[in-house]
């Protein structure tokens, strides 16, 4: 039966004897060899425990498991002792004893008795760590890593030679990455032994290991312990230490770039360690995160530290892996060429992907897709399937960024799934899943742990020539600053990942501040550039004047350097965009030179055309007669052209040159009066906007009277959505009174029919509105009460457009329900002339406050905006300090006219964070010196638009209270 003897039992037994206790036999109790221990003797005793033992003494008080009664004997003697009892006495195996314990006088160390305690008591070896437990005891090598354990106390350096050992039968079987953790243990008996270097040395092998794991944080901590033991090491450890140390960090430190890195390596001497692996570093992070700069600078030394590697397959491979980082950058692929028969199959694919990434990078499509077929072929031969599926997806995805959508994927999609079934296998495996793991971790808003893996991803796909994963990163990279407010991060990874619809839904969510976003390089692939020109042109806006001025050129030189095209990668149209919204910036030569290049787009179009960018131009236009009054003229003839076409063109063209329409009426008359006559709608609109001679309007006016003041029809099952109420109520404003008291009740009923859609009726109302002012005293007192009437008891339609807004549903509408009760009260306060009327519209705009949606405060401000000044019975401070901004842009345009009554509330709303409250301030300044302050400190604003509106109001004499009932 199995025994357990104490510690200091075994110690004394193996601390006095040397060989076997039978005389003459001189077999060593202790085996020891290449620095192991093997107990060999077994303990016999001289008096048994046991009545049918061998020598079993009754009389015996002594301990039985105890070192008097206990001798070591050899495996051929102790059978025959216990076997042969009679033969082999007490007294005579005493007298071994007492011979054995004078044999020597041996130190047995702790390392050692725990070793012989366990091959005596028959105790299986535990492994420090249960990862390893199973690999080690698969080796075999389960004793030899517990007496590793048990030196590292009192003999180190033997302790780091076993783990040395363990750890090299790990590292040549496929348990590999087991290994490093007992290196690290290595690495801890080393520093214990006072053998510093050789442990800085094994911790920098580990510390590149690691980082090419993507095990930063393990990376960190062996740094951590390098730099304890500085004093110990040479100078060339230190500055290898370093570059690991930056190497480490980039990435995962967000105050660490690669400049920091670039540094380090700098700092390298070529004989130091590590000193290939930091080169192929600095290049590969310089081509991912496209700083070609630095890589220029050090194009000689780094193809030095790429030619100077062993002629070996590894070798091979990092030669071509630093060799094809600066034939990207030199644009120079000579020295690849004849790859096949210089580098091992793998090296040669990824010769071929990586060459065919910078060909599309450069605009090369038909040559890229042919050398990511040459890099598939040459994969597929090696095994390398993953790769090969890869790059299949990723000529799809070139051909489609070049081509259009009509590339078809679906054999593709299967062959290449095919691919990944039937092996796996890639140039550069992907030691995690870098893609989910940031995924994850954005959705846990772990941002750090976030960032960090996207830094793994984009590297991994971008020097694995994996097109549509180096895409999907930069998406991810712009969502994740999106969700932290990097915005200027976001927008330039959304740019490189070629995400124009996240670029404009991010728009909303910039702050209100200078955008420092500058045009893109001639050298920029093209895509880059189109999602640059489409942001700017919807980001406008946000660009400072200085910066807008660069975007003014660089789009105008793209404009008459490029001819427009239907394809995906075309940046005529977009830049056409980006110049419609930063031309108030332009040179006078390059907004001439605009509207000469662009002058027969409108005069070639029909009424049936579409000329594509007629919005962009149209604002193009406007904006530079009001930057260069001297182009006026020829804008207003430009925007009469448009007019004239009769179309959907020419009604945003009337609505968008109105104020450039008033600037000249006669001129315009001259234009459009012929047209008006002959019947063209939007021209005679045009001469009512423009304040020019009505004769030529009457004909389309009475026609349009005629059609719209009829009575409303309902059809059962039959909704119609959409109206010209508001283009004829213009027009009848040109007719008598009757003509238009007529037309007021027919939209009074218009408004009160249920039957009708909300959209039509809110557009009864504000045709009202329009004619408000041209209306009879009797006719707009009779109105006001009964839009007052209608506030107060207001009724719902029975039919809405679009009212299935969840989350289910396949088609939103977002514009929601017109709030016709808001909507009326405005109506109702452009009808109001007593102080009683001024009065109820207040009570009522008040009552409406509580619950208010945004479109109800917008309409509710404008009610109380139409009243005089000198009428309102509000504390103005008040709605100056109102969470929306409708109240506040009402208090703004309330303070123009009359600013002594509150002196300091100007400049507050000057200051407004909200850009449609400083605008609405902006546009209703005038000439008086008490806006002085104010106008100075708008003519400043960053909103270039607040700017240009501050400064052209500067001599303008200020609006009336019931100028927006003038159109």
């Amino acid at each position: 039966m199995p025994r357990s003897y104490k510690d200091r039992t075994l110690k004394l037994l193996f601390g006095t004897a040397a060989h076997c206790a039978y005389p003459g036999c001189a077999s060593p109790i202790i085996f020891e060899d290449r620095g192991l221990l093997t107990p060999t003797a077994q303990i016999a005793h001289i008096r048994s425990e046991s009545p049918e033992g061998p020598r079993h003494d009754s009389a015996y008080t002594g301990d039985i498991n105890g070192f008097e009664n206990l001798l070591l004997l050899c495996g051929v003697h102790h059978p025959a002792v216990d076997q042969h009892d009679s033969a082999y006495t007490i007294e005579e195996l005493l007298e071994w004893k007492e011979q054995q314990k004078r044999q020597g006088d041996r130190f047995v160390r702790d390392a050692d008795l725990a070793a012989i305690a366990r091959r005596i008591n028959g105790v299986p070896p535990v492994t420090p760590d249960a990862v390893l437990r199973g690999p080690i005891a698969h080796l075999g090598e389960a004793e030899r890593l517990q007496q590793a354990e048990e030196r590292v106390a009192e003999s180190p350096l033997e302790a780091a030679s076993l783990f040395a050992e363990v750890a090299s039968r790990l590292e040549a079987s496929p348990f590999a990455r087991h290994a490093i953790l007992l290196r690290a243990r290595q690495c801890e008996a080393l520093e214990s032994g006072g053998d510093f270097e050789s442990a800085a040395s094994l911790r920098l092998n580990l510390g590149w290991a690691l980082h090419t794991y993507g095990n930063s944080f393990a990376v960190t901590e062996h740094i951590r312990k390098l730099d304890s033991n500085r004093q110990h090491l040479s100078e060339s450890i230190l500055r290898s230490i370093s570059a690991l140390s930056y190497v480490a960090a980039f990435g995962y430190n967000h105050s660490v770039g690669i400049d920091d890195v670039a540094a380090a390596f700098d700092a390298l001497q070529s004989t130091d360690m590590k000193y290939t692996e930091s080169a192929l570093m600095l290049a590969e992070q310089c081509i991912v995160w496209r700083r070609a700069d630095l890589l220029t600078t050090r194009m000689d030394r780094l193809r030095d530290a790429a030619l100077a590697t062993p002629l070996d397959d590894d070798h091979l491979t990092i030669r071509a892996r630093i060799l094809m980082c600066l034939a990207e950058v030199a644009d120079d692929w000579s020295r690849l060429d004849g790859a096949k028969g210089h580098y091992p199959p793998n090296a040669v694919a990824w010769i071929a992907a990586r060459h065919a990434r910078h060909l599309a990078i450069k605009g090369r499509t038909g040559e890229a897709l042919r050398r990511w077929q040459d890099a598939i072929d040459v994969a597929v031969q090696a095994g390398l399937n993953d790769s090969a599926a890869s790059w299949l997806y990723a000529t799809v995805w070139v051909a489609r960024q070049n081509f259009g959508p009509q590339m078809k994927a679906a054999d593709t999609h299967l062959v290449a799934q095919a691919l990944k079934v039937g092996g796996s296998g890639s140039v550069l495996p992907e030691p995690q899943p870098y893609a989910s793991r940031a995924k994850s971790n954005i959705l846990d808003k772990r941002w750090p742990d976030a960032r960090h893996n996207l830094h793994q991803h984009l590297s991994y796909a971008v020097l694995s020539a994996d097109w549509q994963e180096e895409f999907l990163a930069h998406q991810r990279f712009g969502d994740l600053y999106t969700e932290t407010g990097q915005w200027t991060d976001a927008i330039r990874h959304y740019v490189y990942g070629s995400y124009s619809q996240k670029l404009k839904a991010l728009v909303g969510r910039l702050p209100d501040e200078p955008l420092d976003f500058h045009p893109p390089s001639d050298d920029q692939p093209a895509w880059e550039r189109v999602a640059s020109f489409r942001f700017v042109s919807v980001a406008a806006e946000l660009i400072p004047e200085e910066t807008a001025r660069e975007w003014a050129s660089a789009s105008y030189r793209e404009l008459t350097t490029k001819e427009f095209s239907r394809s995906p990668i075309d940046t005529w149209g977009p830049a056409f965009g980006a110049f419609a919204g930063t031309c108030g910036a332009a040179s006078l030569e390059e907004a001439e030179g605009f509207l000469n290049l662009t002058q027969d787009h409108l005069s070639e179009s029909t009424p049936d055309s579409f000329f594509a960018f007629y919005e962009e131009y149209i604002t193009a236009a406007v904006a530079i007669a009001e930057s260069h009054p001297s182009l006026s003229v020829r804008v207003i003839d430009a925007l009469c052209d448009a007019v004239l076409l009769n179309n959907h063109i020419a009604d945003h063209a009337s609505g968008k040159g109105e104020l450039l329409f008033r600037s000249n009426p006669p001129h315009v008359s001259e234009r459009l009066a012929s047209a008006a006559s002959e019947g063209n709608r939007y021209a005679a609109l045009t001469l009512v906007l423009a304040g020019s001679d009505v004769e030529p309007v009457l004909a389309a006016a009475r026609s349009s009277f005629e059609r719209d003041s009829q009575p409303f029809v309902f059809n059962p099952g039959v909704t119609t959505f959409g109206t010209t109420l508001k283009e004829t109520a213009l027009l009848v404003r040109t007719l008598d009174d009757r003509d238009r008291t007529t037309f007021t009740h027919a939209m009074l009923d218009r408004v009160a029919e249920v039957r009708d859609a909300a959209e039509n009726r809110s557009d009864a109302l504000i045709a009202i509105l329009y004619l408000a002012p041209t209306l009879p005293a009797a006719t707009r007192s009779a109105t006001f009460d009964a839009l007052m009437s209608f506030v107060r008891e207001p009724t719902e339609s029975l039919v809405a457009f679009g009212t299935d807004n969840g989350p289910f549903a396949r088609f939103k509408f977002t514009g929601g329900t017109p709030p016709l009760a808001a909507l009326a009260l405005r109506v109702a306060a452009a009808l109001a002339t007593t102080q009683e009327q001024f009065t109820q519209v207040q009570e009522l705009a008040i009552s409406l406050m509580y619950g208010a949606r945004d479109t109800d405060w917008l309409h509710i401000a404008h009610a109380l905006i139409a009243l005089p000044v000198e009428a309102l019975q509000i504390d103005l401070p008040v709605f100056a300090a109102h969470p929306n901004k409708a109240p506040r842009a009402f208090a703004a345009r309330v303070w123009v006219r009359a600013p002594s009554q509150w002196p300091n509330l100007g400049v507050k709303l000057a200051k407004d964070p909200e850009p449609a409250v400083r605008y609405a301030l902006a546009s209703s300044l005038n000439d008086s010196p008490e806006h002085d302050e104010v106008r100075h400190l708008l003519q400043a604003d960053h909103r270039r638009q607040i700017a240009r509106t501050a400064r052209a109001q500067a001599g303008h004499p200020g609006p009336d209270a019931g100028d927006e009932a003038n159109g």
